[in-house]
């Protein structure tokens, strides 16, 4: 998507380029819930099997860490969508305050409520560079309403709904909230065309490296 993007905002088509940005969110997201659910669903089971029974309370800051990648996966987006708008220096402005208060918040609440505070921490460093990256972001109206705000509402709605019904059957939920986002990529009809748009894609280079392999 970075050189399309760049390429789209140098010929002044910036309705493209909000388009891709759009659509380059919506792919991010789905990556950062896929692998948010399974993190946050199966935290017990990581940690016991990773660790022992005896850091079972490790499972607790391992769920906010989940949630906090799936906001980074999205920020990820964001962030490119202002660097290919030549907006590259408010990029580590952004990144700048985030990780200053990030440390402030690490000292505080580490000391507060140990490695659980320490995740929290984390959390809140992703939210503060989304706020600043959306803020910085000229059409951020329309990556709101076209992608962040449906995407962010479908997840976390999701999240509190399975883990409120489903929290003492982890594989189940885990399950759950896979086939919701394959549901949400089929009910995206631009999102599953763009995808088997690159399915097809790869399949018809390895088709044509085979031939050159073998010609």
């Amino acid at each position: 998507y970075y050189p399309v993007m760049y390429r789209q905002f140098h010929e002044s088509n910036i309705k493209a380029h909000t388009r891709l940005n759009v659509m380059q969110i919506k792919m991010m997201s789905i990556m950062g819930m896929m692998m948010a659910f399974p993190l946050f669903f199966l935290s017990d089971i990581i940690i016991e099997f990773l660790f022992g029974p005896s850091f079972l309370a490790a499972s607790e800051p391992l769920k906010v860490l989940a949630i906090m990648l799936a906001l980074q996966s999205m920020n990820i987006a964001l962030a490119n969508g202002l660097t290919t708008l030549a907006m590259q220096y408010k990029r580590p402005i952004v990144q700048g305050v985030a990780l200053v208060c990030g440390g402030v918040l690490y000292i505080v609440l580490s000391r507060g409520y140990g490695i659980l505070g320490a995740a929290y921490a984390g959390l809140l460093l992703e939210t503060i560079s989304f706020i600043g990256y959306i803020s910085c972001t000229p059409k951020r109206v329309r990556l709101l309403k076209k992608a962040i705000v449906p995407y962010a509402s479908l997840f976390l709605c999701s999240l509190l709904i399975i883990n409120k019904l489903l929290s003492a059957m982890p594989i189940v939920a885990t399950l759950i909230g896979f086939f919701i986002l394959i549901g949400l990529v089929l009910l995206d009809k631009d999102l599953s065309r763009k995808i088997m748009e690159q399915v097809r894609g790869k399949q018809l280079m390895k088709r044509q490296a085979k031939e050159v392999k073998h010609g």
